[in-house]
């Protein structure tokens, strides 16, 4: 994987894409909360990241997504879903898998609007598009998994890790989004918990701190593109920002 590779494509079809994509994983989803032991913080129905076999899978193993493929992949099938809605998706995999009705409704998460929520049907026809975002989770996991165990949470389509848990539920968290309503491409955070006041913030070296609605550091593939050495930037953002977001989790006052 060249992180040289990661700006090659428009706003839009990584847009489009993306949101295809984050849809299908919904089957995934729904597999694992029908079928694996709950887990306190949700982790059984998050995914894991695959990147030797271009894809996201269950905890299990058993469902996976084929991000470059655009396909949702078992031990020994693979369902192209093109032409399919969702619904016709979840029908064929209950059925492979020898489950009762998988059903959207059963999400515990709203999913943003889009045709696929409405009985549209997949297209998946930007193969370059999936390609970058394979790109995208496959980088992310690449420095996340130096921080800490790595999970795909299909709610927001985002892959992070907790790098930091203190007492009283103060945690700080470090991810990549693939895009979304506030960015409308890949970014980079790290989120402290409890969010820290706007005035007690501290200096970042790169990317910059998000305040409307959470508090995060972003470093976003734009921002990412003005370095030359793309890899090196995000690793030491992702480092800079956890040892700054510790530090104001680990130093405030009591969690409200």
């Amino acid at each position: 994987m060249s992180w040289n590779n990661l700006s090659g494509v428009g706003k839009a079809e990584l847009r489009a894409a993306r949101a295809e994509l984050h849809w299908l994983s919904q089957a995934a989803a729904l597999y694992a909360l029908a079928v694996l032991p709950k887990e306190e913080d949700w982790s059984h129905y998050a995914l894991r990241w695959d990147g030797t076999l271009q894809r996201m899978a269950t905890a299990d193993g058993a469902v996976a997504i084929n991000l470059t493929r655009g396909t949702i992949e078992l031990e020994s099938e693979e369902l192209d879903p093109r032409g399919m809605t969702l619904s016709e998706v979840l029908d064929w995999l209950s059925a492979a898998v020898g489950i009762q009705g998988l059903d959207q409704a059963d999400l515990p998460h709203e999913m943003p609007a889009h045709p696929l929520g409405e009985g549209g049907a997949f297209a998946l026809s930007d193969g370059r598009a999936m390609s970058e975002l394979y790109g995208w989770y496959g980088a992310a996991a690449e420095i996340l998994e130096n921080h800490g165990e790595v999970h795909i949470w299909t709610h927001h389509f985002d892959i992070a890790t907790v790098t930091y848990r203190g007492e009283v539920g103060r945690q700080v968290l470090a991810g990549l989004s693939p895009g979304d309503a506030e960015y409308d491409e890949p970014y980079f955070y790290v989120t402290p918990w409890p969010h820290p006041e706007e005035g007690d913030l501290l200096g970042l070296p790169s990317g910059h701190w998000h305040t409307k609605g959470w508090i995060g550091a972003v470093l976003t593939r734009s921002e990412l593109d003005t370095h030359r050495d793309k890899k090196a930037a995000a690793a030491l953002f992702v480092a800079d920002a956890i040892r700054v977001s510790t530090e104001l989790v680990s130093t405030k006052g009591s969690v409200s």
